[in-house]
C-alpha cells in the first residue's frame, strides 16, 4: 500500500500544469424573413408571438434548415457549427483569432436575395472578450405595401 501512495505521489509531483488559453465567446442572432409573404407584424414579434400564426414546431422547421458556422480564417481546423431553431440565436466559444462566420442552409439558392454582408462575417475574436453580430436572410417573399 505503502508502495502505491509513493507512485501516486511521484506521479502527481511530476505533472507539469498546462496552461489554457482563455477563450473569446461569438454570439448573435439570425432574422429569416418574411416567413409567409408579406411583412411580418412587428407587434405580435415584441409580444414573443411567431409571425403569420406559425406553430414553435412549424418556425423551428425553417429556422432549422439554417445553421451558423464559425472557421478559423488561417488554418484548415474543423469548423464548428449550430444549427438554428426559432430564436434565431447563437453562441460559440474559441481560442483568439481570425475567424469566419458564415450562414448555410439545405434550401438550393436560400440566400439568392440576401446581402453577402448579412449572411458572411469576418471576425477577430479576442481572449475574454464578448462579440455580438447579427444575420439576416431575406427568404424573397413579396411583402405587403
Amino acid at each position: 500500500m505503502k508502495n502505491i501512495a509513493v507512485i501516486i505521489l511521484i506521479t502527481l509531483v511530476g505533472c507539469n500544469v498546462v496552461e489554457i488559453p482563455p477563450k473569446g465567446i461569438v454570439e448573435g442572432k439570425v432574422t429569416i424573413e418574411p416567413l409567409c409573404g408579406f411583412a411580418q407584424d412587428s407587434v405580435s414579434l415584441a409580444k414573443g408571438k411567431n409571425p403569420c400564426g406559425m406553430t414553435n414546431e412549424e418556425v423551428n422547421a425553417i429556422y432549422g434548415q439554417y445553421s451558423i458556422v464559425l472557421s478559423n480564417a488561417g488554418t484548415n481546423s474543423i469548423p464548428q457549427r449550430k444549427k438554428l431553431d426559432r430564436t434565431g440565436l447563437f453562441s460559440f466559444e474559441a481560442q483568439e483569432g481570425d475567424y469566419n462566420l458564415n450562414l448555410e442552409s439545405s434550401i438550393p439558392n436560400a440566400f439568392m436575395f440576401s446581402a453577402k454582408e448579412n449572411i458572411e462575417k469576418s471576425v477577430k475574436i479576442l481572449s475574454s472578450k464578448t462579440l455580438y453580430y447579427e444575420f439576416s436572410v431575406n427568404t424573397g417573399y413579396p411583402q405587403k405595401k
